[in-house]
């Protein structure tokens, strides 16, 4: 499910940013980014209000736990981020076009999914990582030329 997952939020992100940017070109971008922010709200809300009245539906992770004095100023980052993401994307792909655009997208993730997993996890490279990641890099310097 993991692998599916994955796969999907690459297509959808490919998709959102396209769609973003015909918004953008119609109603301008900061309407675009609004609109994005306003589904993401409702359909977030949704998901909690179904997870709070049929816990039983859902693996223990989308259970609600903890209390609010938990709260870690560190959690607004991936807010942050995505709307950045969003944005960035967007702004990208107007001038790149979609392909180099995540192209760099994905040598970035790779990258920093490197140092996240070395740095945070504590997870070592390994030579077969490292080659991944040269092709990788290998395959974006041949596609953005």
């Amino acid at each position: 499910m993991a692998f599916l997952f994955s796969i999907l939020a690459g297509c959808f992100s490919v998709f959102q940013t396209g769609i973003n940017k015909n918004i953008s070109q119609t109603w301008g971008f900061t309407s675009a980014l609004f609109l994005n922010g306003c589904v993401y709200l409702v359909v977030s809300l949704l998901l909690l209000a179904v997870v709070w009245m049929r816990p039983q539906w859902f693996p223990p992770m989308y259970h609600m736990q903890g209390s609010g004095g938990d709260f870690q100023w560190l959690w607004l980052l991936p807010g942050l981020f995505g709307f950045c993401l969003v944005t960035g994307l967007t702004v990208a792909s107007q001038s790149l076009g979609a392909m180099p655009t995540f192209i760099l997208c994905v040598a970035a993730q790779i990258t920093c999914s490197i140092a996240w997993d070395l740095f945070m996890e504590s997870k070592p490279i390994t030579l077969m990582r490292a080659a991944g990641a040269l092709i990788t890099f290998v395959g974006v310097f041949i596609s953005t030329r």
